[in-house]
């Protein structure tokens, strides 16, 4: 019998709007899609960040590279629906969410 395993996690610092079902009530676990790594964070559009960063509540660098995580919200009723995340990069960032695509993670608010 394989040993069971505990999901990863995935935590943001506030509780986005991004992060809500369709009921208002914060997610508790999503399927990361796609991770792209994003060579300068200044190639993304300001209404971009400000959608990320909940218009601010979370600061990001002006410049340098960041990885873009696309995640997949559990189904509540019809609707299933995307959002993203834009993390500083750094390589052992990048290597542990690489492995983690297509899987489910819990989503934690710290």
């Amino acid at each position: 019998m394989k040993p069971k395993t505990t999901p990863s996690t995935i935590k943001f610092s506030h509780k986005y709007d991004k992060v809500l079902n369709e009921k208002g009530e914060c997610i508790t676990n999503a399927k990361l899609l796609q991770i792209l790594y994003i060579s300068d964070i200044s190639k993304l559009s300001q209404e971009f960040i400000d959608y990320d960063t909940g218009n601010g509540m979370y600061k990001l660098p002006e410049k340098g590279p960041v990885i873009l995580l696309i995640f997949l919200k559990p189904k509540t009723g019809k609707a299933r629906n995307l959002f993203t995340t834009v993390r500083i990069y750094e390589k052992s960032k990048w290597f542990y969410y690489k492995k983690l695509v297509g899987q489910i993670l819990n989503v934690e608010f710290v």
